[in-house]
């Protein structure tokens, strides 16, 4: 029996373990992406941000000369 053909019938409901463990796996890689962009633009904001800072400081050194 293939994997696609085992299912369980529990009080009426059909379950395709390969069907559950396919949106598992889909759902673990979803969150994974969604993490890895959140860290990637909280990375660039808090970049240019610092970035912004120092020219702020280097115009106001610059205008000092």
């Amino acid at each position: 029996m293939s994997l696609l053909g085992i299912h369980f019938d529990i009080q009426g409901y059909i379950f395709k373990p390969f069907y559950l463990i396919l949106g598992a796996l889909y759902f673990i890689v979803l969150l994974s992406l969604l993490g890895a962009l959140y860290v990637m633009l909280y990375l660039r904001n808090t970049l240019e941000i610092l970035l912004n800072n120092i020219e702020k400081e280097r115009n106001k050194y610059n205008r000092l000369k």
